[in-house]
């Protein structure tokens, strides 16, 4: 056989594969049969077992079967390679969609590399390549790379249909990262392919990326919007069309990609296929900032109720079976669809099967908030007979570990409602029961681990209690309390891992973070939270991993790691599905971003996100005011003054409720000055002034001095912008006081100048006076840096030095710069302008040298300004050069020569 040959051979063979995985009409008999064929070929032609392990590795994934997809892809890249190997290019992108799902995104990238700079290629790469890279790339802060693979990877898949499943990535990416309007575009240029009603794998991966779009559309008010939808002809030119409302069109997507998995589980015998379905469903918006070019602009939507649902009816067993589905991966919307089998059943006068029913009955029953103590015995004996009553019904249908488990909860509902010792006491003797069913095969492990999780739930609770009764009076009770749930719930993990059961595990592994966390063992905490995120995503229901996500992102931003809080943030914002989350996830993402600095326009979007979601919350003013300050000062440090504006003065008028309130004060006072920077900056210096100076009055007499101080130099700062500069002088003076109190000597000689140069035009003699207050007070504390006469040691601070240094540089050159201008302007007095004059050559002779110092020195280390250095050297040689102009006339007065004549 040659090499073409060979290589077409295996080519074919995995392209057959992927075909026959591909349809779910294919029973599994009929791939697996594939796959042994694969086998024997191999083994009789003596080839590399490369393309076999490949192939089970496929058809692992894609039952879920996920240890056993590990275990092939390992046998398959180590294997060799030869000519039966096929296609590289598609082999590359393969490797970086496994890796890409465990996780790992950076071997993804790795593997894709190749791909990504075209030195790879075939007829189905880099297109899948290009498509699968994008939520990666965002998700790992790789924007530019993902613009750039979107672009480059629409183009060259647009035209192909075989290539709808990478269009479908491209117009999700468009809905997760802003850009609905892009996404609607490519949705209309790829219109005629929701008329193909192939029900294949393919087909289910470009409605994936469809419904997200939609689902976001109708989110953000669209549900009204029409939208054409054209019908496709054999030959592929278009024919027809009719205009459908998205939120309509959304329902229909949405049920055909729930008939597709339900027939794609159904060959498969697993529900992997839907569960993967599941979590692209339910992916929420990055809230990054990446915008994609757009030839439309999607209209305001304009504010009202929520529309009704509008879904068409569906048949119950459907609605049933997608219920189970979301119950089984603990997803939030298994209640909602509980609640449409029963609507749907009330709706066709039908009765459920008695299983089903006793799940909908049970389903019901949970969404019940749980009595407590403080409701009263009869509310908790009300709650514990209900549940029993769902045991008893399981046990008479012959449903041993749903019995189980239901009198496992109604044991749970005992102990929260403070009957403690009987609930233990239950709970011991179910365990023991659901021990003896697991051996005589009479349950389930799963449903083993439900009942056994419920001891774990008692002492984690128990823990609570504890810690919220005696944390303080009575520590050692608390620390019993946590060691016993601690040991309890290391159990419950240990044999969650036993039985390869991941949810139970995460859920245990989530309540030992929170005990370690609450016993101030932080290491400990970390560790089990990373484990639960870890077997949530095991378990196929990432939706759960939020609250972890969010602690281990708290506990990261609290070490100062902001680059790492920013990706559990993110991650916590991708994964999250519950609304009263949604702003403490954007508010973390907000915060993370702003924090690692010079990225405040990424911060604006996020932080708005979290404003809207609190704003949606009950109760949650503040915290959505605090979001609208944090996206408010991001919009001010982007330079958009404006907007910034906009978004203070609201929130601002929301918190003055908050002002005595230790927790609010500093927050508010930071957001005031910021407010005034942005209100000078848009143009409204007066309203800056009256602002900072009420709020310096409001701060004058906290024990920390530094706020007022800094409130009122802001102050002075407005005034002189708003043409008062008697007022801004005297309130500069005021903040060099304050300054002097506090101990800040640079920011004290600052305020000094700056009431210096305002009285200057009016009355020169306190202005100097000002200037050489200024430079006497550097000049001494130079002395006692050097003397060791402040802390640093007994040579002195080198870093202070270094400041005072340039400071007192700066002030030298604003005093001879001062004289200079007054003679400039023909103010200085006629009687002693020869004496100004030549102390104004001393003092710039003083500036030079000490600037020429600090620039030979190449490390000066006075913040912003010293970057300035070569700058003010440069001026203070120019205000050289203009006092050699003046000249000493024979009277004693000062005359202005030519350049030409004070240059000789």
């Amino acid at each position: 056989m040659s090499s073409n040959t060979a290589l077409r051979v295996a080519s074919s063979h995995g392209f057959g594969l992927d075909a026959l995985l591909d349809d779910p009409s294919v029973p599994l008999d009929r791939i697996l049969a594939e796959v042994d064929d694969v086998e024997r070929r191999a083994r009789g032609l003596g080839d590399s077992p490369r393309p076999l392990h490949l192939a089970r590795h496929q058809v692992a994934r894609h039952l879920g079967d996920l240890a056993a997809a590990q275990r092939e892809f390992d046998l398959w890249t180590e294997a060799r390679r030869d000519l039966s190997s096929g296609c590289v290019a598609c082999e590359r992108g393969l490797i970086g969609d496994w890796y890409a799902q465990c996780g790992d995104d950076g071997r993804a990238f790795e593997a894709w590399d190749a791909l990504f700079t075209g030195a790879l290629f075939c007829g189905a790469e880099p297109h899948r390549a290009l498509g699968r890279s994008l939520i990666p790339l965002v998700r790992a802060g790789r924007a530019d790379q993902a613009r750039a693979n979107h672009v480059a990877g629409h183009r060259i898949s647009r035209l192909k249909p075989s290539m709808s499943a990478a269009v479908g990535e491209h117009i999700e990416f468009c809905a997760l990262t802003g850009n609905n309007a892009r996404g609607l575009e490519l949705l209309a240029e790829h219109g005629h392919w929701l008329a193909d009603r192939s029900g294949t794998q393919r087909r289910a991966e470009f409605l994936g990326g469809v419904e997200v779009l939609l689902r976001i559309l109708c989110e953000s008010g669209f549900e009204d919007m029409p939208f054409a939808v054209v019908g496709g002809a054999a030959d592929g030119a278009l024919a027809g069309g009719a205009l459908r409302p998205l939120g309509e069109l959304r329902e229909e997507v949405g049920e055909e990609l729930s008939g597709l998995a339900a027939r794609f589980d159904e060959r498969n015998g697993t529900t992997a296929f839907s569960r993967r379905l599941m979590q692209r469903r339910s992916r929420q918006p990055f809230l990054s900032s990446l915008p994609l070019s757009a030839h439309t602009t999607l209209p305001r939507p304009a504010p009202r109720e929520p529309a009704p649902v509008r879904a068409k009816a569906r048949p119950v067993e459907e609605l049933l079976a997608e219920a189970r589905r979301l119950t089984l991966v603990w997803h939030p919307g298994a209640l909602d669809a509980w609640r449409h089998v029963q609507a749907a059943c009330a709706a066709s006068d039908r009765q459920l099967a008695e299983d089903a029913q006793i799940e909908l009955d049970e389903q019901l029953l949970l969404a019940e908030r749980d009595a407590t103590p403080h409701d009263g015995p009869e509310a908790v004996a009300g709650r514990y007979a209900r549940l029993m009553q769902i045991a008893d019904r399981y046990r008479i249908i012959g449903k041993p570990g749903p019995s189980l488990r239901a009198a496992s909860r109604a044991a749970l509902a005992l102990f929260r409602g403070g009957r403690t010792d009987e609930a233990a006491s239950e709970q011991f003797a179910l365990r023991l029961a659901a021990a003896d069913a697991l051996a005589g095969r009479e349950i389930t492990p799963r449903e083993y681990m439900a009942v056994r999780t419920g001891g774990g739930y008692q002492r984690f609770d128990a823990w609570v209690s504890a810690a919220s009764a005696f944390s303080v009076q009575k520590p050692a009770i608390v620390a019993a309390a946590a060691r016993e749930a601690l040991d309890e719930l290391v159990e419950v993990i240990e044999e969650c891992r036993r039985f390869e059961l991941s949810l139970h595990g995460a859920a245990a592994a989530a309540m030992a973070a929170d005990v370690h966390l609450g016993c101030g063992e932080v290491e400990a905490a970390e560790e089990r939270f990373r484990q639960a995120v870890e077997l949530y995503l095991d378990g196929g229901a990432p939706w759960s991993t939020t609250t972890a996500e969010l602690d281990l992102g708290r506990l990261e931003r609290a070490r100062g790691d902001f680059a790492a809080a920013e990706r559990y943030a993110r991650a916590a914002v991708e994964h999250n599905v519950d609304p009263a989350l949604r702003g403490p996830a954007a508010m973390m993402l907000a915060e993370a971003i702003w924090f690692q600095g010079g990225r405040a326009g990424e911060a604006v979007a996020p932080a708005l996100a979290a404003a809207a979601a609190f704003a949606r919350q009950e109760g949650a003013a503040a915290d959505e005011a605090r979001a609208q300050l944090r996206a408010a000062e991001a919009l001010a440090a982007d330079g958009r003054h404006d907007e910034a504006a906009a978004l203070f003065e609201p929130a601002l008028h929301t918190l003055e409720a908050r002002w005595d309130e230790d927790e609010w004060k500093w927050l508010i006072a930071q957001a005031v000055r910021a407010y005034g920077s942005s209100l000078m900056a848009s143009g409204d210096p007066r309203r800056a002034a009256e602002l900072l100076l009420d709020s310096a009055e409001r701060v004058k007499d906290w024990p920390n001095q530094i706020p007022h101080a800094t409130m009122a130099a802001d102050a002075a700062a407005a005034l002189q912008r708003s043409g008062r500069p008697r007022d801004a002088a005297a309130a500069f003076q005021r903040a060099a006081d304050l300054w002097h109190l506090v101990g800040e000597p640079p920011a004290r000689v600052r305020c000094l100048r700056s009431a210096s140069w305002l009285l200057a035009g009016e009355d020169m003699d306190t202005a100097l006076a000002l200037m050489d207050r200024a430079g006497g007070e550097l000049v001494g504390l130079l002395a006692a840096t050097d003397g060791g006469g402040v802390p640093g040691g007994p040579g002195g601070n080198a870093q202070l030095r270094r400041l005072i240094r340039l400071e007192l540089a700066e002030t030298h050159l604003q005093r001879a710069r001062m004289v200079l201008d007054l003679a400039d302007e023909g103010r200085l007095p006629r009687d002693g302008s020869a004496l100004l004059i030549g102390q104004a050559q001393q003092e710039i002779t003083g500036a030079i040298n000490g600037l020429r110092r600090l620039v030979e020195a190449g490390d000066a280390d006075g913040g912003a300004e010293a970057d300035q250095l070569p700058a003010r050297l440069k001026t203070a040689m120019s205000v050289m050069e203009g006092l050699r102009r003046y000249r000493v006339s024979a009277d004693g007065s000062v005359v202005r020569v030519p350049p030409q004549r004070a240059a000789g």
